[in-house]
């Protein structure tokens, strides 16, 4: 039997002794940082409790909220980009690929490439190709309103064979009808001048040059302000409100506010409507890049407006106007929805004033 020596003994109760204090030791550490971290809470409460701090406390908490949904926002764009970044990596491969097959594809078939079947079987071919193209000419040509129906047929073959004459004579008539439709058409334009004489393709070198062309200018300059007139209306507009009007809202909801501050937000309002529904009937082609973004804005809330009324929105009055949306604008708004000049509908968490 192995009897340990009371030296060896000792040493090792010791050992076991140091090592229990250090783990005491760092459990008393963690403990005492808890302690002084629920001692910072509690005084963060009472501080926060105090009539002084309150304030400030609050608004450090919406500070932090705000900062929480713009990292947020952040992080989605974040990843947003990477998703973009990565389908633009593929698409890059992709078409990466597609060269180096064109690239194998051109150096396989050198120029002097022949088809098998010889240059009697390539030349066979470009005869058909050409009669079916002439064929497709000719019917398409035939589905033209006045165009002579017993018009010979023509291929490529016999072509030199018609008379040099009948062919002109058919261009002619052709030319003529097709004069006329415009004249037609043209003469159905607001503002077009009645008394404009009739030219066809004989005798349009006798009428002169300038009168032809002052004409057309006039025709451009009363299309033209014909579309200004037309784009610069607008489709409804807000009625101001009279003093009869005011006279008849309670007390506690128009408070101290004047006629002459509510017409003036009717205008203001009026003013955001004419310049949404301006960009509204424009083309997108002609257009700067900021008003085609609205454009497309407004196409998305269209959307969902199925009973088709006139609206705006917080953000066009923001846009078109100087105009704040305060607690003092939204006191008015509620006036003139008594007055029933418009209306508030809530769709996907954004407030129509629709115009009644």
């Amino acid at each position: 039997m192995q009897v340990t020596h009371p030296r060896v003994m000792a040493e090792s109760s010791e050992s076991s002794c140091s090592q229990r204090l250090l783990s005491d030791l760092d459990t008393l550490d963690a403990e005492r940082e808890k302690i002084s971290s629920l001692k910072r809470f509690f005084r963060f409460t009472l501080k926060g409790q105090k009539s002084s701090l309150k304030y400030v406390v609050l608004k450090i908490r919406k500070q932090i909220e705000s900062l929480h949904g713009l990292l947020k926002k952040i992080g989605f764009g974040c990843q947003e980009n990477i998703e973009q970044a990565t389908s633009l990596k593929e698409l890059q491969d992709t078409v990466e690929m597609e060269q180096n097959e064109a690239q194998h594809l051109q150096e396989a078939f050198p120029n002097g490439f022949s088809a098998p079947g010889g240059c009697e079987s390539v030349e066979s071919q470009r005869c058909d190709v050409r009669q079916r193209v002439n064929e497709a000419k000719r019917k398409k040509v035939a589905a033209v309103p006045g165009f002579p129906s017993d018009m010979p047929a023509t291929s490529t073959d016999d072509s030199r064979e018609i008379p040099a004459e009948s062919v002109e004579s058919q261009r002619c008539d052709v030319r003529q009808r097709v004069n006329e439709a415009k004249r037609k058409k043209v003469a159905a334009v607001p503002g077009f001048p009645s008394d404009m004489p009739a030219t066809s393709t004989d005798d349009s070198r006798e009428i002169p040059a300038e009168s032809v062309e002052s004409q057309r200018c006039d025709v451009r300059q009363r299309v033209n302000e014909t579309k200004r007139k037309k784009a610069a209306k607008s489709p409804v507009s807000i009625l101001p409100v009279t003093p009869e009007d005011l006279g008849e809202i309670p007390m506690y909801m128009k408070c101290r506010i004047t006629c002459d501050q509510i017409n003036a937000v009717v205008e203001n309002l009026n003013k955001a409507i004419t310049s949404k529904y301006r960009i509204r009937n424009q083309a997108p082609s002609s257009m700067s890049a900021a008003d085609r973004n609205t454009y497309y804005r407004y196409l998305r809330e269209e959307r969902s407006n199925k009973e088709g009324c006139v609206f705006i929105v917080e953000e066009d009055i923001q846009l078109f106007t100087p105009m704040k949306t305060d607690k003092r604008f939204h006191k008015i708004i509620v006036i003139l929805r008594h007055c029933r000049r418009l209306k508030e509908i809530h769709v996907s968490g954004i407030t129509r004033y629709v115009i009644c």
